[in-house]
């Protein structure tokens, strides 16, 4: 399985899984939804078919500091 790295390397970061590729996308601390549907939506269907699996990657002490801020 080959495996391309899109972007930076970040805290936060969404993989997508195909057949015979895995490409990694760079997500901000506060990513929506609709940011990884972007995402995936830049990657072509014809080159690299339907995804087997879609992970999602949040750092977690981006995750500590907005839990933090609804506790006050």
């Amino acid at each position: 399985m080959q495996s391309a790295q899109v972007g930076t390397s970040s805290d936060c970061c969404l993989r997508v899984v195909f057949d015979r590729e895995v490409l990694s996308f760079d997500l901000a601390a506060g990513a929506t939804f609709g940011d990884v549907a972007r995402a995936l939506r830049t990657v072509p269907r014809k080159t690299y078919g339907k995804p087997l699996a879609i992970d999602v990657t949040v750092a977690q002490r981006a995750v500590g500091r907005g839990l933090a801020s609804l506790r006050r």
